[in-house]
């Protein structure tokens, strides 16, 4: 008799986003994205706006949400992560899908899709990583 084996429950490796060469050749698939979690600035008004992203360690930045999205406005909870290094799974977009109204929006990388982020320390735990 087969011992039956546990189902999986993350991503595997390959699925890892850690470089601006792993976002282009990921570009439509389940991620997750390893980084440090900043506020985006708007670009016309140099305000926050309360969107977020991921900074890779090569500085590529990938959007929470798409711009156009109601997500994309981050929840207050969330931004005790600012700073601090991340893990954010979802469904990633090289160049983030248009709003379905067709109007203007910024082209930018972005996660969309059961967004979900962790802190990284939280993460490592989860996924049984030794403690440094």
């Amino acid at each position: 008799m087969t011992t039956p084996q546990s189902p999986k429950t993350g991503l595997s490796p390959d699925d890892q986003v850690a470089t601006a060469a792993d976002r282009d050749h990921k570009n439509g698939t389940m991620v997750e994205v390893f980084g440090t979690y900043v506020l985006a600035e708007s670009k016309d008004q140099g305000t926050l706006t309360g969107h977020a992203a991921v900074q890779l360690a090569d500085g590529t930045l990938i959007h929470l949400a798409p711009p156009w999205h109601q997500e994309a406005i981050r929840p207050e909870e969330e931004r005790k992560f600012v700073g601090k290094p991340v893990v954010a799974k979802g469904l990633l977009f090289a160049e983030c899908p248009p709003p379905p109204d067709g109007r203007a929006y910024p082209r930018v990388a972005c996660l969309h899709v059961g967004l979900k982020v962790l802190e990284r320390s939280m993460y490592d735990f989860l996924h049984g990583a030794d403690p440094e």
